[in-house]
């Protein structure tokens, strides 16, 4: 329901780009309003441009102290608008509701985040974030797809594919992962997202073992020398089984 509060900065019936199917690629920015406005829009047209219309922008100024965020915005939004109106159709500012955010002194990028995830999350297939004056090199999401087109053709399954080592930007996602990703941030608004992104990781891709049982349950599935498994194979010692079966009617007492 939160989502439906979002206040696009223009009218709704654009926000889809009719007429065409979801592009590959959606960019997420998160500019600050101590920044420079002019900068900032340059680098954004910037980041349209380079897409050659294969990659969706998304913008949101943070809310964060420092700056004059209204008069950043609209700073912003004047030299956006003079941006050619089919590069326009490629580029959302969002101006969200502030009852969406915790009061201060509470921190508010995770929910930045997560709405900018959820609203780009139906326009193209796969999701990154990019920091603000981000450059890129011309017709980068075509780079990207035929780099994930051979991962496909291979049949190496993936979610994710790391542009960078650290932080969480300039990661490339799968949209239909994107709602977990939001769940996360604002379930935890007061942990960084770059700390939270390997969670994330962890519970869409559901393949790392507990960190205490890691080396047992890797060396059981492939050859390990350095780890010998002691107990690999042979029965319990201590066994508990519950007194309650799914079965109506059917106790089992619990044994060791």
């Amino acid at each position: 329901a939160w989502a439906l509060r979002v206040i696009h900065d223009r009218p709704a019936r654009r926000v889809r780009r009719r007429g065409r199917g979801a592009s590959f690629l959606s960019v997420a920015v998160i500019a600050d309003p101590s920044e420079n406005a002019q900068h900032v829009a340059e680098a954004t047209m910037h980041l349209v441009r380079a897409g050659a219309g294969e990659a969706v922008v998304g913008l949101i100024v943070a809310r964060r102290a420092g700056g004059d965020r209204q008069a950043f915005l609209a700073d912003l939004r004047t030299r956006l608008a003079k941006m050619d109106p089919n590069d326009r159709e490629l580029l959302h500012l969002l101006e969200p509701s502030a009852q969406l955010y915790p009061p201060p002194p509470r921190r508010t990028q995770n929910v930045d985040l997560a709405i900018l995830s959820m609203f780009l999350a139906p326009l193209a297939e796969n999701f990154m974030q990019v920091e603000p004056m981000s450059s890129m090199f011309h017709g980068y999401p075509r780079h990207i797809q035929d780099y994930t087109g051979k991962l496909d053709e291979k049949s190496i399954p993936w979610i994710v594919v790391q542009f960078t080592k650290l932080g969480h930007q300039r990661k490339l996602v799968r949209s239909r992962l994107l709602s977990r990703w939001a769940e996360m941030l604002v379930m935890f608004p007061e942990a960084p997202a770059e700390a939270l992104f390997w969670d994330f990781i962890d519970v869409v891709g559901n393949e790392t073992a507990p960190k205490a049982i890691y080396l047992g349950t890797d060396a059981a599935k492939k050859s390990r020398p350095d780890v010998k498994l002691q107990h690999h194979g042979h029965a319990a010692l201590i066994e508990h089984l519950g007194d309650v079966s799914s079965l109506e009617g059917k106790v089992q007492r619990a044994q060791e």
